[in-house]
C-alpha cells in the first residue's frame, strides 16, 4: 500500500515488534494509561483498538483515530487510553501530564 502511494507521508511499521505491545497490555485495565517511544501501532491494536479505525489513521481518512491527521508517526487512541507515540527527549508534557494528573482522577491506574 506504501508503495502504491495509497499511505500518505512515511511509514514506519512494526513488524516483529508485536509481541512488546501484546506483553505491556497485557497486564493492564482498560482504563490505563500507555504512552509508547515510536511506531506505535500495536499499542493502539493491543490497547483494545480497532485494525479498521488504524488503517483509516495510515490512509489519510477522517474516520482514522485522529481524523487522518496522525498518520503513521502520531497515531493515538485517547479513548481506550493511548496517549501515542512520544520520541524520547520530545513531546513529554502529555504523558506527565497524565501521570501527574493520574491519582487525583482515579485510584489504582498504572501510569
Amino acid at each position: 500500500m506504501h508503495a502504491a502511494r495509497q499511505i500518505p507521508g512515511n511509514l514506519h511499521p512494526y513488524i516483529g515488534q508485536e509481541a512488546v505491545a501484546a506483553g505491556a497490555c497485557a497486564c493492564l485495565r482498560p482504563d490505563d494509561y500507555i504512552v509508547s517511544t515510536h511506531r506505535g501501532h500495536g499499542h493502539v491494536l493491543a490497547k483494545g483498538g480497532t485494525m479498521k479505525r488504524l488503517l483509516a489513521e495510515l490512509l489519510g481518512k477522517g474516520t482514522g483515530y485522529n481524523k487522518g491527521k496522525g498518520g503513521t508517526l502520531h497515531v493515538q487512541s485517547i479513548d481506550s487510553g493511548d496517549a501515542g507515540d512520544h520520541q524520547p527527549g520530545r513531546r513529554r508534557s502529555c504523558p506527565w501530564g497524565w501521570a501527574g494528573d493520574s491519582p487525583r482522577r482515579s485510584r489504582g491506574r498504572t501510569r
